[in-house]
């Protein structure tokens, strides 16, 4: 009886290996056929894009000697929401800083609906790319003084196990939304937010039941990790000297924030910090400028201030009033060459 249970067992643990092997197998053959699809605004895969080590665009191998090499950090803006991965500014700007030196290489490790707190996990994941120069293109999604945006790629944990970015669950989910309502989640919300006419059609997230379950874990991970950051907040949080009134609302913003600082100046990272383009309320990019403006901050890194940059009312420029297309991309990759090749 117990040899029986014993061969079971064995046999089971065989039959999980095998699956999660031929998973991982049939992730690795999408991400070859998604890493060079182009796409449109209707076809457009988000974080499915994403190369196998997290990152969008080619894999970088080891570092070359004497190459400069750029992390580029930030939310769907950096990512390259809606346009391929030729026409997102990271690109744009390997490409002009390219002109000056074939040294420069920049790693486009963007990632929608992420904000500080996600920029900070990466910066701990992404650490043995042997990046020389941060640039942080963040602040839409942490717009909220009472709250912040706690997603990203430090909820997944099979990505920080394994090295391995996987994108067969979302693509099952997306493909799922595509046949019962004809188009994807994304492709839904992009109409939705340019006003197009999409009748009846609703597609709540979390519709079916894989979604609910993940959706599930990973809301309950991300409050808790929320609660957590909340807790941090309040046993740390701290006012800025001659600062805005309003500097304890974003407490929690500004930990994160000067826990991503601090941990690159540990590393001697060449940190430039962009201001984006202005959307909304700016309280709290004033904070983060009065932030840098004190010691030790004040000496290690640029504010590149892009606030008046780009009207983002402007369609032509910010087709949907949030993201960026390819001409305002090439506007913010000149701008970012200037900088750094000026420094």
């Amino acid at each position: 009886m117990k040899k029986k249970l014993k061969s079971f067992c064995l046999l089971i643990i065989l039959f999980v290996i095998i699956g999660v092997l031929s998973l991982l197998g049939l992730d690795l053959s999408l991400h070859r056929f998604y890493g060079s699809a182009e796409i449109t605004p209707q076809k457009n895969y988000s974080n499915i894009l994403l190369n196998r080590k997290g990152y969008r665009g080619a894999i970088h191998e080891s570092k070359q000697k004497e190459e400069i090499r750029i992390l580029a950090l930030g939310d769907s803006n950096t990512f390259g929401q809606n346009v391929n991965t030729a026409e997102a500014w990271p690109f744009l700007l390997e490409q002009d800083l390219q002109k000056t030196s074939n040294l420069y290489q920049v790693i486009n490790a963007g990632l929608g609906a992420q904000g500080i707190y996600g920029v900070y996990h990466d910066l701990l994941y992404f650490d043995s790319l042997h990046y020389d120069i941060a640039i942080i293109f963040s602040g839409y999604n942490d717009s909220s003084p009472t709250s912040l945006r706690t997603g990203g790629r430090g909820l997944n944990g099979f990505f920080h196990t394994f090295g391995h970015w996987p994108i067969l669950p979302t693509l099952l989910y997306e493909k799922a939304n595509i046949l019962k309502h004809g188009l994807n989640n994304l492709t839904y919300v992009y109409m939705r937010d340019r006003g197009e006419d999409i009748g009846d059609i609703k597609i709540p997230y979390n519709k079916n039941l894989l979604s609910l379950g993940l959706g599930f874990l990973l809301g309950f991970v991300s409050d808790i990790l929320s609660s957590t950051n909340k807790l941090l907040a309040a046993n740390e949080s701290y006012e800025l000297k001659d600062g805005p009134k309003d500097s304890k609302e974003y407490a929690l913003f500004l930990f994160w924030i000067k826990k991503t600082f601090d941990l690159l100046i540990e590393k001697n990272k060449n940190i430039y910090y962009v201001i984006q383009p202005k959307r909304g309320d700016t309280s709290k990019d004033l904070l983060v400028k009065n932030l840098i403006a004190q010691e030790p901050y004040n000496n290690k890194i640029k504010v590149v201030d892009f606030s008046s940059l780009i009207e983002m009312s402007d369609p032509t420029l910010v087709p949907d009033g949030l993201h960026f297309n390819l001409i305002s991309n090439k506007i913010i990759a000149e701008k970012l060459k200037e900088v750094i090749v000026s420094k």
